[in-house]
């Protein structure tokens, strides 16, 4: 059996470290370049700028969203909100038919039963 290795710890860098290397490869430098200046594999600020682009914040980034981006998410609430309201008014509309017996698309069954009808064009109408 082979004796276990300990296990190497994965070095954590913090939100400033990782939006300065952001800076310094939107800057025009090398990415390549930079990792080895910094001692960090060039893989990880590929994913780094993976995850910029992707709107999420880097790893480890705990700040906030910018009004900006609360705003569009608040907008993009209110839409739905507002289409889930037109739905049920619409349901409303459609369930609140019919209520009273005054309107002709009501009939109670003993008023249907005295109508006569032909029973070959009963189903035709509907």
């Amino acid at each position: 059996m082979d004796p276990k290795k300990p296990k190497e710890n994965r070095r954590k860098y913090d939100a400033d470290f990782k939006n300065e290397v952001l800076k310094m490869v939107e800057s025009g430098r090398p990415v390549p370049e930079i990792a080895q200046s910094l001692g960090i594999g060039s893989n990880l600020i590929y994913y780094w700028m993976k995850r910029a682009r992707k709107g999420k914040s880097v790893p480890g980034d705990k700040s906030q969203l910018s009004f900006d981006e609360e705003k569009l998410a608040l907008q993009k609430r209110l839409k739905e909100v507002e289409m889930e309201r037109d739905i049920l008014k619409k349901a409303l509309g459609i369930f609140s038919r019919c209520k009273s017996p005054q309107k002709s698309c009501c009939f109670k069954v003993d008023k249907l039963s005295k109508i006569k009808y032909c029973k070959s064009n009963y189903y035709k109408i509907f």
